[in-house]
């Protein structure tokens, strides 16, 4: 037993190790398989509503024919009963065998719906062109961690703004199966508050359409907090931001 839980753990740990270095289509398996059915709960249970006049018919259907069973497998087990025992019934149908035998015809009928429709789709993944699968990209969620990559790497540079824009300028992107450095995928406005240093940083798509879906992240540089909050801001919020500074922020490359 105790060895068991050794290799186990072992495992684990060499798993947990090497879980990076994966390819992102199986450490996309890895966690989708057990547990992709939570987020997809998450996406339909807030849109399904409930037809009550449907519930009411299967209650209906369901109880008639479960009666119309009861009865005829009364008559049906009374009679063979009575011809085994010379005209004598001496046991009865019982309500229970008459619900598992329903239970039981449902059991099957899902059994066969879900045959069907696992050839259904093996039969479309062999004569289908499209790609199996297809990386899903969030588009705030890397700009999340962009931004706090930009505002770890501007607290490590003590705010030095000549610094932090050489730092963004040779970073490679944090996202996994992404090769380009951010400057490649993003737009940086530094803005200078004076000696150097950077009083905000607004980082943002280059790509309009994924700019308008993913907004702007904003860092506001304070002297008394050591890590700055990282706020993100609609695309039309720009104007204001720039406003708000009254100068010309430094670009990726200025």
């Amino acid at each position: 037993m105790i060895r068991k839980v050794v290799i186990g753990v072992v495992l684990l740990i060499f798993f947990v190790i090497f879980l990076p270095f994966l390819s992102p289509l199986l450490t996309q398996l890895v966690f989708r398989l057990p547990f992709g059915w939570i987020a997809f709960l998450g996406r339909v249970l807030p849109k399904v509503t409930v037809n009550w006049s449907g519930i009411g018919m299967v209650v209906a259907s369901s109880t008639l024919i479960v009666v119309g069973m009861q009865w005829f497998c009364s008559w049906v087990y009374e009679q063979v009963t009575r011809a085994k025992h010379q005209g004598e019934a001496r046991h009865h149908w019982s309500w229970r065998w008459t619900f598992s035998l329903y239970v039981g015809l449902w059991l099957l009928f899902f059994a066969i719906m879900g045959a069907v429709g696992i050839a259904h789709q093996i039969g479309w993944l062999l004569v289908s062109k499209e790609p199996v699968y297809v990386a899903r990209e969030s588009f705030l969620i890397n700009l999340k961690q962009a931004g706090l990559s930009l505002a770890i790497a501007g607290a490590d540079e003590d705010w030095d703004l000549a610094k932090t824009r050489a730092w963004f300028a040779g970073e490679q992107t944090p996202f996994i199966g992404e090769s380009r450095n951010l400057i490649e995928i993003f737009d940086l406005l530094l803005f200078e508050g004076g000696d150097g240093k950077i009083a905000a940083a607004v980082l943002f798509y280059r790509d309009s359409k994924k700019r308008a879906r993913s907004g702007l992240a904003v860092i506001e540089v304070t002297t008394n907090v050591a890590f700055p909050e990282i706020k993100f801001e609609r695309e039309s919020a720009l104007p204001e931001i720039l406003a708000r500074y009254k100068k010309r922020p430094k670009g990726n490359s200025e």
